[in-house]
Parts: C-alpha cells; sequence; structure tokens
C-alpha cells in the first residue's frame, strides 16, 4: 500500500514537471516570436523611413531636371500624376505586394512544424 502511494506521488511530480516544462517551452516560443515580429516591425519601420528620404530627393532631383524642358507648375503636376499612379498601382496590387507576404511571413513563424 505504502509503494503504491509512493508510485503515485513519484508519478504526480512527474507530472507537475512536465506540465511547468511546456509552460516554460510555451513561454520560450512566445519570446521568440515576439522578438522576430518586432524585430521585422523595426525593419521595415527604417526601410520605409530611408524609402520616404530617398524617393523625396529623388524627386526633387527630377523636379530640378524637368524643370529645364517646361514650366515648373507643369513638372509639379507630372510628379503629383505619377504618384497618383504608384498609389493607384500598389492598391491594385495590394495583395500580391503586401497581404501575401505579411500572411506568408505570420504563417512561417506561427505554423512552422516540429523540429525533430
Amino acid at each position: 500500500m505504502e509503494d503504491k502511494k509512493d508510485t503515485y506521488k513519484s508519478l504526480w511530480q512527474l507530472i507537475k514537471r512536465y506540465i511547468c516544462l511546456l509552460l516554460e517551452n510555451i513561454k520560450l516560443s512566445l519570446v521568440e516570436k515576439l522578438t522576430l515580429i518586432f524585430s521585422a516591425i523595426a525593419f521595415c519601420f527604417i526601410a520605409i523611413i530611408f524609402s520616404i528620404v530617398i524617393v523625396f530627393f529623388g524627386s526633387m532631383a527630377l523636379c530640378h531636371i524637368l524643370s529645364q524642358l517646361m514650366e515648373m507648375h507643369y513638372v509639379y503636376i507630372i510628379m503629383a500624376l505619377f504618384y497618383l499612379l504608384m498609389l493607384v498601382l500598389v492598391y491594385v496590387f495590394r495583395k500580391i505586394l503586401i497581404i501575401n507576404p505579411i500572411s506568408r511571413f505570420f504563417s512561417k513563424l506561427m505554423l512552422n512544424p516540429p523540429k525533430k
């Protein structure tokens, strides 16, 4: 009888230890995935800022070049139409350019198969 109690007690201790290890594994996996998500967000934020700066200075240079060929208000209209066209293209291809890469990133991150 005493032997059974010890067996049940040790079994219960093993089960508690297993559950604690599972919870620790979940915490570590969550921290890893959140780190990857936040680093991707930070990278995208920095890339967007640099892209804005590049587009701004490129636009200013192009406006300066085109101003030698035509009047300045036409140059600004051409640049505005160009950016409007870019906005429309991004809207039309938003699934290919934005939605699919984000969903692919999250599905690879969250649904990775167990490592053997």
